[in-house]
């Protein structure tokens, strides 16, 4: 019988108002992935859409200053358009409220 131990369990994101947000990946063998991105790096929040096996997808994912790729919030995880909605708005509104003219 073989277990892949590296999978996922869950994935988190934690926003702090004005301070970041911390992207968490649980896998279920017990490890846990952190990654911290400060206020004052994040440009931009978006969602935008990807592929994968013939299947479209929606990701929430912020650009980062000085770095190349974006940094996804659920890499691995997918959530429904509806609930990534709900969370751009929250998010964006805690991490850059002086950018934040959009009304919902």
């Amino acid at each position: 019988i073989y277990y892949n131990f590296s999978c996922i369990k869950q994935e988190n994101l934690l926003v702090i108002r004005e301070i970041g947000v911390q992207v968490s990946t649980v896998y279920f063998n017990g490890r846990q992935k952190n990654l911290f991105i400060d206020r004052s790096l994040i440009k931009a929040i978006v969602i935008s859409e990807g592929f994968k096996s013939f299947k479209v997808f929606s990701y929430l994912a912020f650009i980062v200053k000085d770095q190349q790729k974006m940094t996804l919030a659920f890499e691995y995880l997918f959530p429904r358009l509806d609930d990534l909605l709900r969370i751009y708005h929250e998010t964006r509104a805690l991490v850059l409220p002086q950018n934040f003219e959009e009304k919902f």
